[in-house]
């Protein structure tokens, strides 16, 4: 951690927010990888993790036993400024995570096909006490990936147009015959801005029977908790309640404040890790583009002059062609005929 990294070097809009934060007239982001892993802790709160994954997943089966922060496998180091994960196991011996995109991700259901495969294979090796003939494909339990995300890439905004759902669910292995069996590593998709835009004018398409849903506001505070109307509305949750007091206290800790401070460098660096990668990708296809324009027009000219006549020998001389590239354009004009 870069200790020069302070408030002042930020841009002036993410000091006014933190300075706001630290005074206690704006929550921190709950997101925020020091508020959340507390918020939200296996070992320390297990009853809210219990809750969301429960009505997240629709499954009241689950039952948090013990955070599995260790067992996590490593991921890109310019991970951090995008990706949150709160991994557990559950009572029952199932391995969970509750993961949070803090920034839009384009191939999102990629990288959780990736991540629920690591999750799967780390559910299949033995644990402490166990023999390896005590885990097979026949007993293997399942795992459960959740991803939150707080914006939503461009994929699921096109499915905006068709759905108002919200939340989406890949618990099964379907074929194009029709035939269906259940996966063993689920994931589970929200959409967070969604969500939010759909609590702020009174809607809910994740509501069953039309009844008033908690989860939603769960989520729209994850999603914003310095929403006015997400206030009023936490306010007269307990459990909400008690969050945000928790996470109003927690900011008034100054090894707390550095660590929002470097969430938000490490942020701008993710961000500027992306640019990067999008301007040397757009120079590189730029110069791709280029040199695949040069030898199609080649093509072009040494095309034409087989058809008047030349020899590959006179073509060669006149444009310095290299003989091979003559010879494929011969060949195929030869096998056009």
């Amino acid at each position: 951690m870069d200790e020069t990294r302070t408030l002042t070097g930020l841009p002036l809009e993410d000091q006014r927010e933190i300075q706001e934060i630290f005074a206690g007239t704006l929550l921190p982001p709950l997101y925020s990888d020091v508020i959340a892993k507390r918020i939200l802790s296996a070992d320390v709160h297990p009853e809210r993790l219990n809750f969301l994954m429960r009505a997240i997943a629709q499954d009241p089966t689950i039952d948090v036993g013990s955070s599995a922060a260790n067992e996590l496998f490593r991921q890109s180091v310019h991970s951090k400024g995008m990706v949150l994960d709160i991994p557990a196991w559950l009572k029952d011996r199932r391995f969970t995570n509750l993961e949070i995109q803090k920034v839009r991700q384009e191939h999102i259901l990629t990288r959780a096909e990736l991540y629920a495969s690591d999750m799967l294979l780390l559910q299949y090796s033995t644990q402490s006490g166990e023999r390896k003939s005590d885990v097979t494909a026949s007993n293997l339990k399942e795992v459960l990936l959740i991803v939150l995300m707080v914006e939503s890439p461009l994929s699921f905004r096109e499915f905006d147009k068709t759905s108002e759902r919200y939340i989406h669910r890949f618990t099964h292995n379907i074929a194009d015959s029709g035939f269906s069996d259940p996966s063993k590593a689920n994931v589970i998709l929200v959409q967070l801005d969604k969500c939010l835009a759909q609590f702020k004018v009174g809607r809910n398409a994740e509501a069953v029977d039309g009844k008033p849903d908690n989860l939603q506001t769960w989520l729209a505070m994850i999603a914003d908790p310095n929403d006015a109307q997400v206030s009023a509305a936490a306010i007269l949750n307990s459990d909400l309640l008690q969050i945000r007091r928790e996470a109003r206290n927690m900011v008034q800790d100054k090894e707390v404040q550095h660590m929002l401070i470097q969430e938000r460098y490490e942020r701008m660096d993710w961000l500027s890790y992306g640019e990067q990668n999008k301007a040397e990708g757009i120079a590189v296809g730029r110069t791709e583009g280029i040199a695949e324009g040069i030898v199609l027009r080649d093509r072009q000219k040494i095309e034409a002059m087989l058809r008047k006549g030349r020899t590959p020998s006179e073509i060669r001389d006149f444009g310095e062609y290299p003989m091979d590239l003559i010879a494929e354009v011969q060949n195929e004009i030869l096998k056009a005929k």
